[in-house]
């Protein structure tokens, strides 16, 4: 059974004119993070047919070639006679990616579109605004799956509760080592759940309530819909297959930047190839979550240069979530520069004053740090971003008809007649990848401040 479906007039009745405010505030006004933006003015972008590519299995549209090894053969040898030695010539192999498909709709019935069209009716156009806000939402969404696994999971259950079903909806609490409920979009939106090991899909809800103090999320299903919920299930992106694996999703910054040597980066396994590998420094492996120290940032550093070259150093650019960044202001090392400014007069000193916004960036072992909601929050991962590029079928955009149609009605499957309602989509099949997966450092299993 599916979800409860996103659609119904009673979603607007709010903006409608009695007596009643003529402003129309959001609770989600949320915009990209300076990382995404980076990520996008920077990254080369190749288009891709379908064919070869597209969803078949085992070809990859797009070819990412790497240079495994430079050959010669370095040998002693005897100038009186001897041997020349041997030679041995340039070793490659490559990586594939495929476009990945995904789209955002939108549904709103006739009703709520006539009687929220003009001022005199209503705060807000329910059709308009739902087109003008299409590109943030989709932009939004491409963030978070950025900082999913290619499995597509969104949040994870914490293992403890007893969730069960109270008429069509069941409340799940939620781990919090690493995202807690920060990938979920939020009221409404559209889930799917599976079991831990992510080998059944459970069946599909919608988030109907968040409880960001006790880090809980409820689902409410379509009636019949109801499953077995278990405390450990998975939320994950809907749509997807029923059972998950990697590649499930598009690929992100974790399909590249993993400590996980058993799984395939675009067809390249490394096991066998060695240099897919990141420098992975592990702050929690001696049982204790540590916060990242300089010790840490000088290990990733000489991992770094002993891999590749000192080059690379000046092209990296780190990203975490908020909490590392107050873990990192919580060691003390950046209160100097709000102590000593010269040609000011003494003041009170405030140690959080600077760099502390959202979108501000912050520096650590002289690495530039952006900030994003949707990173893990025991974790800070360094990058090239010259390294990554996309791949895509076609630029993100409004699935049109030929001849310009975008808004489009559908047809009631019982009786043939129109469905009295406007449906829309944004269609993204943008996929990343990186040419260089090696040249990357993870920081995980870090601590995380209180409160964050």
């Amino acid at each position: 059974m599916a979800a409860p479906t996103a659609y119904g007039s009673s979603q607007v009745v709010a903006t409608q004119l009695e007596q009643v405010s003529p402003k129309l505030p959001s609770w989600l006004q949320n915009e990209q993070s300076d990382f995404m933006k980076l990520f996008q003015k920077r990254m080369e972008k190749h288009q891709v047919s379908a064919w070869p590519g597209g969803q078949v299995s085992g070809v990859g549209a797009w070819r990412i070639p790497v240079t495994l090894s430079n050959g010669g053969d370095v040998q002693a040898i005897s100038l009186d006679g001897g041997d020349a030695g041997s030679g041995s010539m340039m070793a490659t192999a490559f990586m594939y990616l495929n476009y990945f498909a995904s789209s955002t709709g939108f549904s709103i019935p006739m009703l709520a579109a006539m009687a929220t069209k003009t001022r005199g009716q209503a705060v807000s156009n329910a059709m308009a605004k739902s087109i003008s806000g299409a590109v943030r939402e989709t932009n939004l969404y491409a963030e978070i799956g950025m900082f999913a696994d290619p499995t597509g999971v969104l949040a994870t259950g914490s293992g403890t509760g007893s969730p069960t079903f109270s008429g069509n909806s069941v409340t799940y609490d939620l781990e919090t080592a690493h995202f807690i409920s920060n990938r979920l979009r939020g009221y409404n939106a559209l889930v799917d759940v599976y079991t831990t090991n992510l080998a059944t899909k459970q069946g599909s809800a919608r988030v109907t309530f968040i409880d960001r103090i006790n880090n809980a999320v409820t689902l409410t299903v379509a009636s019949g819909g109801t499953w077995t919920p278990v405390n450990t299930d998975v939320i994950a992106f809907p749509g997807m297959s029923p059972t998950l694996t990697t590649g499930s999703w598009r690929s992100g910054l974790y399909t590249y930047n993993t400590t996980n040597t058993s799984n395939s980066i675009n067809g390249l396994s490394p096991s066998t190839y060695n240099e897919l590998q990141c420098v992975s420094i592990n702050a929690g492996s001696g049982g204790t979550n540590m916060p990242l120290t300089p010790a840490m940032i000088f290990a990733g550093k000489a991992g770094l240069v002993q891999r590749r070259d000192d080059k690379v150093l000046k092209g990296l650019v780190g990203v975490c979530h908020m909490a590392q960044r107050a873990a990192w202001y919580n060691l003390g090392l950046t209160i100097a520069n709000n102590i000593l400014r010269p040609g000011e007069s003494p003041k009170a000193i405030d140690l959080a004053g600077q760099g502390t916004g959202y979108g501000n960036t912050f520096e650590a072992g002289d690495v530039v740090h952006y900030i994003s909601r949707y990173a893990d929050r025991s974790r800070v991962d360094w990058l090239v971003p010259q390294n990554f590029g996309l791949v895509e079928l076609a630029p993100p955009g409004f699935i049109t008809t030929p001849d310009g149609t975008r808004v489009f009605m559908n047809v009631n499957t019982t009786s043939g007649n129109p469905n009295l309602r406007y449906l829309f989509y944004l269609l993204d099949t943008r996929n990343y990848y990186s040419a260089d997966p090696g040249c990357a450092v993870v920081y995980s299993g870090l601590a995380i401040p209180s409160g964050m």
